[in-house]
């Protein structure tokens, strides 16, 4: 048994262990990673803001540490249009407080080319932080199917990925606003 667990050992020396999820490693998180993404998503959303009467995004999860989570949302007053970071709630890192589940939800509101059909469309991209580890998540919606990517905090979000969950996300906005202008006209 002793050889196996020394033999285990040795096969496992050569394993990065990942980071833990601390401050520092969430900011630097969000300066390589997540802001760009956020870019992305704002810089192919953007021309299909024109086609509402309004466009928000809207913040809610949990912040906090090992003892204590609290809860936030805010009301929703940040433009799409415009945006270069991703808000961040107000106290995420107080103390040593991290962000632990960010959902993000982006608003068009009052769709102005659809006749009589001026519903909204929302979608939400939500980034859950483990541990060791943190995942972003495109939800499943009515015509899309879900798309989660997962990294060790070490691990950047690649620019094919960053390119890749945009258009993910963005097609949907896409594919809503067709279905609408196409209703509006039979």
């Amino acid at each position: 048994m002793e050889k196996e667990i020394a033999l285990l050992g040795v096969e496992l020396r050569e394993v990065e262990e990942p980071q833990a999820l601390s401050q520092s490693v969430q900011q630097q998180l969000f300066d390589k990673s997540l802001d760009p993404l956020f870019r992305e998503i704002v810089r192919l959303l953007t021309p299909l803001c024109e086609f509402f009467a309004d466009n928000r995004l809207r913040l809610n999860g949990q912040f906090g540490d090992d003892n204590r989570q609290q809860n936030f949302a805010d009301r929703g007053e940040n433009l799409i249009v415009g945006g270069s970071v991703i808000p961040r709630p107000e106290g995420c890192w107080a103390g040593t407080y991290t962000i632990r589940d960010l959902q993000i939800h982006f608003q068009l509101m009052g769709f102005k080319k659809g006749r009589f059909e001026t519903s909204d469309i929302s979608r939400m991209l939500r980034i859950r932080f483990e541990p060791l580890k943190y995942n972003v998540l495109i939800p499943a919606g009515q015509s899309s199917s879900q798309h989660h990517v997962q990294h060790f905090y070490q691990e950047s979000l690649r620019t094919d990925e960053i390119r890749e969950i945009a258009q993910k996300f963005v097609r949907y906005f896409l594919d809503e606003i067709k279905r609408k202008a196409k209703s509006s006209f039979a």
